[in-house]
């Protein structure tokens, strides 16, 4: 694949258009878990993830969407049109708002981190990166049980898969 796309994408034409088509291939799984979320089509309270061999569980959904998110934010630096910016910035909060409704920690810890990074590093254009962190600070605190989920990451007697990584590091 890799040898595929440096033969394909020989201009800088061509790399953006590949960029525009991962973002807006991006917002169909978010949309789904998204949908799914607010339709409270649930499995053991998480949403189920997207049909396809990349995002077929939850975790994997929001993994997808966080290597998507900086290259369209890449894009939303990079663009003059106020009608792309729109776009790119309604593309980004949905594939924000999909990471949260995974309930995936390591999809949040991610997502932070990437807009963290991204806020420290830029100067003239920290309005987009604070809107983005606006976004996801509301997502956080509307959707229902994503704070309490967030708390279990370090906390090994509240949650299995925390235990199961520290038995893991430990054994290490």
């Amino acid at each position: 694949v890799l040898l595929l796309i440096a033969n394909i994408v020989a201009t800088p034409q061509r790399l953006r258009a590949m960029l525009w088509l991962l973002t807006l291939c991006s917002t169909v799984p978010a949309l789904v878990v998204v949908k799914d979320y607010l339709q409270g089509r649930l499995v053991q309270s998480r949403v189920q993830g997207y049909v396809g061999a990349l995002t077929s569980n939850p975790n994997d959904v929001a993994l997808t969407l966080n290597i998507v998110i900086p290259l369209a934010i890449g894009l939303l630096l990079t663009s003059r049109s106020a009608g792309r910016r729109l776009a790119l910035t309604a593309a980004l909060g949905l594939c924000a708002a999909g990471v949260v409704v995974t309930f995936s920690r390591a999809g949040f810890l991610y997502l932070t981190t990437t807009l963290l990074l991204y806020l420290g590093r830029l100067k003239r254009q920290r309005i987009w990166i604070v809107a983005l962190l606006i976004v996801l600070v509301f997502l956080m605190v509307s959707v229902d049980g994503f704070m309490d989920r967030v708390r279990t990451i370090g906390d090994p007697q509240r949650e299995d898969s925390a235990r199961e990584r520290w038995q893991t590091m430990q054994k290490a």
